[in-house]
Order: structure tokens, then C-alpha cells, then sequence
């Protein structure tokens, strides 16, 4: 697979691992062939506009830059998190190939430096409640 603009796709990912900016999203726009999405700065209903951005009948990726208060020390932190956005109205055929690229795209990611904390795997809005993945981030955080 390939990510075209992968300079540009490279320097987002700097500027998201900084805390610069709050999203992007990956569009399949082939077999194999991803597309980086204008990315979003930082605001505070960033997790709503994401969701009223995710397409209805089309898979992409996303990372996301998760703000979170940490249960330990109640201080503001942050992960970036992995989405893998596989709607129930896509083809079957996008659905198969996210599932097939979805560990390649993380580690192209990753080879720009950093890590993702965690994927998600969504079909759906209801698989995306922030509070529910707050939880997950949280669980998997120690600060001592």
C-alpha cells in the first residue's frame, strides 16, 4: 500500500505527536492506495467534529491526538490513539482491506517516529463513545 503525499502525511504526524493538531484522517481512495485528509487543530469539541466527519460509507483511518485527565495525579494528558473506521454501509471489498492494512498503516505511523498508544476498531458511532475509550486509555496508565 501507499500513502500519497507521504511527506506532508509524515510532517502531520510529527505535528500530532507535538500536540499541534487534534486529527487526521486516512481515506482509501484505491486497493491500495490512502490519502491524508486536511488535518484538524486542536479545539475543544475536537472528538464530536471527528465524528461528524467519519464518512458513512467508507473506510479510513484516523489518529487522534486524546486528551484525558489522569486518574492517578488529575493531570491533562495525552495519547495518541489509532482509529479504524470500518462502517456497516462500506463495501465489502474496503472492509476486507482495512482489516488487511490496518497493522501496516500503524507501523508505517510509527516508522515516522513515536508510538500509537492503542487502536480501535469502529463500525460504527456507537463504537466510539469517548468516555469508553477514555476508560481504556486510562486503565492501561500508571504514573507513579
Amino acid at each position: 500500500f501507499t500513502i500519497t503525499n507521504s511527506e506532508e502525511a509524515q510532517n502531520v504526524y510529527t505535528s500530532l505527536k507535538r500536540g499541534n493538531i487534534q486529527f487526521c484522517i486516512f481515506n482509501q481512495t484505491s486497493d491500495t492506495s490512502f490519502t491524508l485528509q486536511p488535518p484538524q487543530q486542536k479545539c475543544d469539541d475536537g472528538w464530536d467534529r471527528l465524528l461528524q466527519l467519519l464518512p458513512n460509507d467508507e473506510c479510513c483511518y484516523v489518529l487522534y491526538n486524546f486528551d484525558y485527565i489522569s486518574e492517578s495525579d488529575g493531570v491533562k494528558r495525552s495519547k495518541l490513539i489509532m482509529i479504524n473506521w470500518v462502517p456497516s454501509k462500506a463495501k465489502l471489498r474496503s472492509k476486507m482491506l482495512a482489516a488487511v492494512y490496518v497493522k501496516g498503516m500503524k507501523t508505517k505511523f510509527e516508522s515516522w517516529g513515536g508510538s500509537i498508544f492503542t487502536c480501535v476498531d469502529a463500525g460504527g458511532i456507537e463504537s466510539l463513545d469517548r468516555n469508553d475509550i477514555e476508560k481504556r486509555i486510562t486503565s492501561r496508565c500508571t504514573v507513579k
